[in-house]
């Protein structure tokens, strides 16, 4: 779950226990606050005066994108707090909201150097966007990564539903196997509305920022999807977005595909891709 599931779930909880609001209470102690950032963490620290939950060890995934403020209620939840194990992982060039902030880790940091996720030829295009530590390329080859071009918005969609209905009715992929990831997520709405008019094969549907299921075809924006992965990634949007501005965005875009990777945009657009490729 996310942080702020959690948040959520406990608080809820001890809501129900205690007969408290401790959202409300939060709000008062931190007035003008961002409910996500300041209150609703604390509202969690509040909880632990009424439950009783501890637990031996904490692991905690995208630590990047961590605040200071959220570490302080997760530490409380050891049931020993000054030795119980807090195991982060994080990587830096996923760091897409910007998130300056410390780690309550006082041991050196172990790097992971294997990329055990992306087949060979999408590992190469991926890391062309990343900067730390080398990461070795894992020994699984796959197709090259590859490029519908088209000049507007509705004549990719077009392209891209295309692609979907053969891989699905023609080439026996589940639904459930293929994203398609915008990059613009300030139009992503505009995005989204040009697939979901396209029709796919049944029992397939269209799922806009949702849980997959089988039969279905998630389209999310990057931004959302940082963190999963998917067998088939359609990475869409690029043309509205400054891609030598943007490198943990097209890092963390390209990398969210296991074994296909497709970019579909202007051909400009592609050819600024396929010329970082080479480099």
């Amino acid at each position: 779950m996310s942080f702020h599931q959690l948040c959520h779930r406990q608080v809820e909880r001890a809501n129900r226990a205690s007969g408290r609001d401790l959202v409300a209470e939060a709000k008062v102690t931190y007035p003008g606050k961002g409910l996500y950032e300041v209150q609703l963490p604390n509202a969690l620290g509040y909880s632990l005066e009424i439950l009783p939950d501890r637990y031996d060890a904490i692991v905690c995934d995208e630590g990047q994108d961590f605040q200071e403020e959220f570490w302080v209620s997760l530490e409380l939840f050891l049931s020993d707090y000054d030795s119980g194990p807090l195991y982060v992982f994080y990587d830096d060039n996923q760091n897409l909201y910007a998130r300056a902030g410390t780690f309550p880790i006082r041991d050196e940091p172990f790097s992971l150097t294997t990329n055990c996720r992306n087949t060979t030829p999408i590992h190469d295009a991926a890391y062309k966007y990343y900067k730390g530590v080398p990461v070795s390329p894992p020994d699984i080859q796959g197709d090259d990564v590859q490029f519908d071009e088209s000049p507007s918005r509705d004549t990719q969609a077009t392209k891209i539903n295309a692609r979907i209905v053969d891989l699905v009715a023609r080439q026996g992929v589940a639904p459930g196997d293929i994203t398609v990831l915008v990059a613009d997520a300030l139009h992503k709405t505009e995005y989204y509305a040009a697939l979901r008019k396209l029709p796919l094969p049944k029992p397939a549907t269209w799922l806009e920022e949702g849980i997959r299921g089988k039969a279905t075809v998630l389209i999310d924006t990057i931004q959302r999807f940082k963190g999963l992965e998917s067998p088939i990634v359609i990475l869409w949007g690029l043309d509205t977005v400054d891609m030598s501005q943007r490198q943990e965005l097209m890092y963390v875009g390209m990398s969210r595909a296991k074994s296909l990777l497709v970019i579909v945009g202007r051909a400009a657009t592609c050819a600024v891709v396929k010329e970082m490729a080479r480099q």
